[in-house]
């Protein structure tokens, strides 16, 4: 069992989430978990639970609690011997003492205690000198934190000093870590993160002052007084205050270009760190659902001792499935594999051209300490100073949206150790991928199952045979999923049966309908930049048809014959734009597939090809509402 409480208080039994959702008892077991293998005394779990109104039964409910708890998460107590979950790592149990209740758990089994652990170590490397190593410790305790503290649960006084005790150790922590890397000379690297630090905390003045001494040492003085301004200005506004001494005096050497501000010479990174640990992995922003399996299927893949090479493991999924947050979740839960670093890049810029892989090695680059001026010229040299580094090394890197492998040869590392997880929009074949991992929509369970989660059991009234019916629009899609209910929670005085009303003209093309109401476009619009213009005009033309899509009407509404209807149907399939519906026997004696496109998908395409007119696949006039039960096509005199 594994408790994590930097950030949504969640427990973790076998990758399985098991949090329990009563609010008292969330709150009961938080404040066990903070004060873990010390006794809880009942007067402080009252405190929490009631404050100064506990009611006559408080002792008698948290007794409930207790037993509640025991029973959920499996826990030995009273009368029971201890059982051991890892003979070395100790005992998990909750035991009641004479005045209160004890959480036995091992000593790494709480993120919290793990962050001060790894803090300490920190701390400890810099008072031997060994900066490099601290710098490791540092950004791997703070990588435990997801958010607040026991972010979802209703802290008491109790509760809320140990929440705020953490924060304060955690702003320390980034502090001190900020501060040795502007040692080491990474300002280069902290430019970004203080830029994205001091816009979210515009009145933190060490911030300020770490932005102003960064961007300074990156010969930007001008944007470092800039900061000083906005600094200022923040101060003022906010809190009524003048700028500190301290950053009134670094404002000063800035305008005066005071050598004190140089790193010395000697101390300049100029290469690559050896203790350098990179990791570019995005954080996990959201708690996938019905994909434990999966995950477990995907790392067995890539943990594989028989093979002879680094393994390649590719992720396709249909838009909107859900593939990056996977390939993220996956890549996180393999990175104490790959000890040697991380990497991460998008291959598909936002204007949804292929990425410039010399600005992509230039990035990796970096991470490994690389200052900009020793950067290569060319991408030929930069990607030989990549694999060079990376030759005896284990590594991992996540490579999102590749078109082909071709696309990302220069970017694998030459450690037969590493690995390396792609993301794609197709299907890719390449003697060099070692295995495929299909990204499927969600069940209709696990659809409401997921609607019910993004809006939170208290938002609003819940009603099953709605959420059913919102599930059956966004088909599984988990993109969707998030945009619909993003549009719930801004409205909090809809229902459900409100917004499924307010989406189905969204898949009818109704001219009122909401743009973009599923949040699919510009995943699906970015497959038109890699696929024929041939096949693309035919998934525009078959996207919206009557589900499912047969051979021989897709070749009456494409004016082409069987054999090409099948084929651009098949490479529609390849694309994950279309799926297949095997063993449909279609007419006569031939053995044909039937096709089906998703309700989400194929609104994309319908919003954006207005003159779309509804027909049905006998002639008949489309009336009935989602899934249109016939194909939208453009007139024949439209090519």
């Amino acid at each position: 069992m594994q408790l994590r409480i930097l950030g949504p208080f969640e427990v973790v039994q076998d990758d399985i989430v098991a949090t329990p959702t009563a609010p008292k008892q969330r709150k009961v077991l938080a404040l066990l978990a903070v004060n873990a293998n010390s006794v809880v005394p009942i007067d402080k779990l009252i405190d929490e639970l009631w404050e100064d109104r506990p009611p006559d039964s408080a002792i008698t409910t948290l007794q409930t609690y207790v037993y509640q708890l025991r029973k959920v998460l499996r826990l030995k107590g009273p009368g029971e011997r201890p059982v051991a979950a890892v003979p070395e790592q100790g005992v998990i149990g909750l035991h009641t003492s004479a005045n209160g209740y004890r959480l036995a758990i091992p000593e790494d089994a709480l993120d919290s205690t793990r962050f001060v652990s790894l803090a300490e170590r920190g701390r400890a490397a810099i008072r031997k000198g060994d900066l490099d190593n601290a710098v490791v410790l540092l950004r791997d305790a703070l990588r435990l934190w997801r958010g607040q503290v026991l972010g979802d649960v209703d802290t008491g006084p109790v509760l809320q000093a140990a929440a705020v005790w953490l924060e304060e150790m955690r702003r320390s922590v980034l502090e001190l870590r900020l501060d040795i890397e502007l040692e080491l000379g990474r300002h280069y690297e902290l430019v970004g993160e203080l830029t994205a630090l001091v816009a979210r905390e515009p009145t933190h003045e060490n911030l300020q002052a770490k932005l102003m001494l960064a961007l300074y040492r990156c010969g930007r003085r001008s944007e470092a007084l800039g900061a000083y301004h906005k600094a200022a200005d923040a101060l003022a506004n906010e809190l009524g205050l003048e700028p500190s001494a301290h950053l009134r005096r670094l404002h000063a050497a800035v305008l005066s270009a005071d050598r004190s501000l140089d790193l010395p010479e000697n101390e300049r990174i100029v290469g690559a760190a050896s203790t350098v640990v990179p990791n570019q992995l995005p954080p996990e922003s959201v708690r996938l659902i019905e994909r434990t399996e999966l995950l477990s299927s995907a790392s067995q893949a890539l943990s594989a001792t028989s093979q002879v090479r680094s393994p390649i493991l590719t992720l396709v999924g249909p838009p909107g499935s859900g593939k990056s947050a996977f390939g993220t979740q996956l890549a996180q839960r393999l990175a104490e594999d790959y000890p040697d670093g991380q990497f991460h890049a998008e291959m598909v810029g936002p204007d949804g051209d292929p990425a410039d892989l010399s600005d992509v090695l230039a990035g990796f680059l970096r991470e490994i300490g690389v200052a900009d001026s020793k950067l290569p010229e060319t991408e030929h040299e930069r990607r030989r100073m990549f694999r060079d580094w990376s030759r005896h090394r284990k590594l991992l890197l996540f490579l999102d949206d590749v078109t082909s492998l071709d696309q990302v040869r220069p970017l694998l590392p030459l450690g037969e150790d590493s690995a390396v997880v792609i993301g794609s929009r197709r299907r890719l074949s390449d003697p060099l991928i070692t295995a495929t991992v299909a990204v499927r929509p969600l069940s209709p369970a696990g659809t409401v199952r997921m609607i019910r989660e993004a809006l939170g059991r208290d938002a609003l009234p819940w009603n099953e045979q709605d959420a059913r019916q919102l599930a059956q629009l966004c088909d599984g899609l988990p993109l969707a999923v998030w945009k619909v209910t993003a549009l719930l929670r801004l409205r909090p005085h809809w229902s459900i049966r409100r917004l499924v009303r307010h989406l189905t003209p969204e898949l009818g093309r109704d001219p009122a309908a909401p743009s973009d109401a599923f949040g699919l476009a510009e995943s699906v619009h970015r497959c038109r930049a890699t696929m024929r213009a041939e096949a693309w005009q035919a998934f525009e033309r078959l996207a919206v048809a009557a589900q499912p899509v047969s051979v021989p009407s897709a070749a009456e509404v494409l004016a082409v014959d069987e054999d090409s209807a099948e084929q651009l149907l098949e490479e529609l399939v390849e694309f994950q734009l279309a799926e297949v519906e095997p063993n449909a026997q279609d007419h006569e004696d031939t053995m044909y597939f039937r096709y089906r496109f998703r309700g989400p998908v194929a609104a994309v395409v319908a919003a954006t090809t207005p003159e779309l007119v509804p027909v049905s696949c006998s002639g008949e006039t489309v009336t009935e509402p989602v899934p249109a039960p016939g194909f939208w096509i453009r007139p024949r005199s439209v090519s």
